[in-house]
């Protein structure tokens, strides 16, 4: 039997994919103001916090993840204002 989260990372990836792109490139740039508004836009869709952690959040920062193991991201990107 597969975890609960697998139904949510299944259903409706096409609404929460560029909402994922989104918050991950906000968060890259270090804008909360943006980060914060795509969430909001995930609650407005009708994105229940447990599908927004799973589909919009986790897989941002498994890209962030992908983007260090890579070396495309470094400590001085982290540490920018």
């Amino acid at each position: 039997m597969l975890p609960p989260e697998a139904d949510l990372r299944r259903a409706g990836d096409a609404r929460a994919d560029p909402l994922a792109r989104r918050f991950g490139d906000a968060l890259r740039a270090g804008d909360a103001a943006s980060a914060e508004a795509v969430i909001e836009e995930a609650l407005r869709q009708g994105l229940e916090p447990p599908a927004i952690q799973v589909r919009v959040i986790e897989p941002a920062m498994g890209r962030i993840g992908e983007l260090w193991e890579t070396g495309y991201l470094t400590v001085a990107d982290e540490r920018r204002p």
